[in-house]
């Protein structure tokens, strides 16, 4: 595709907004080691909001857990957390995930996806699925029960038809390694709120 595409059409470029958008969404939500430093450094407690979707999985201090200096801070102790996935609970992050919610975020991706998996003038790029999706993985001891039954049955219904009713020219013209690496995504993505036994079973079914 030209790069310079977006100068010209509307439909392009805001396509092209969505890999900068979900990239700052990502570094928001605990998924780069860079960023880590705002929340060990500078995190804040919990904000009370209407209707939650995120929670602290007790009552945390979250402001007398910050880290006093920057050179206490382990890189190598953070990048093995997030690989593992472990003490990834922030408070602003929490609130971070509360106002997405609030403003609508969360529907509005649902949205996009359900309108982009319908007419073949309209479609998503598939690659699209994996970065609307994966800024979300490591939010898993934050969502509520309910939340993330929601968010994920939602998206997993949707993008698991996406991908079966891919037209023969699609399938086709697609690149193969793209279609593994979002159905590796999704795994991920399903593990917010299945278990691996059901996320595997899901992913091979589809």
């Amino acid at each position: 595709m030209n790069a310079d595409l977006f100068l010209i059409d509307e439909n392009i470029a805001i396509l092209q907004s969505y890999y900068e958008i979900f990239d700052i969404l990502k570094k928001l939500l605990c998924n780069c080691h860079r960023c880590m430093r705002f929340y060990l450094l500078k995190d804040k407690n919990v904000i009370k909001f209407d209707q939650p979707v995120a929670n602290a999985p007790e009552e945390t201090d979250f402001e007398a857990n910050r880290i006093a200096n920057e050179d206490e801070i382990d890189i190598d102790e953070v990048k093995e957390n997030l690989l593992l996935k472990k003490n990834l609970v922030f408070g602003q992050m929490i609130n971070f995930v509360n106002y997405f919610a609030e403003l609508g975020g969360f529907d509005a991706i649902i949205d996009v996806l359900r309108q982009g998996s319908e007419g073949e003038d309209t479609k998503l790029p598939l690659e699209l699925v994996s970065i609307m999706t994966s800024p979300f993985k490591n939010c898993l001891h934050i969502f509520s029960p309910t939340f993330s039954k929601f968010f994920v049955t939602a998206v997993k219904e949707i993008v698991f038809s996406r991908i079966r009713n891919m037209s023969e020219k699609e399938i086709k013209e697609i690149d193969k390694e793209v279609v593994s690496r979002v159905l590796g995504d999704m795994k991920e993505f399903l593990s917010l709120h299945y278990s691996e036994a059901e996320t595997s079973e899901l992913v091979e079914s589809n």
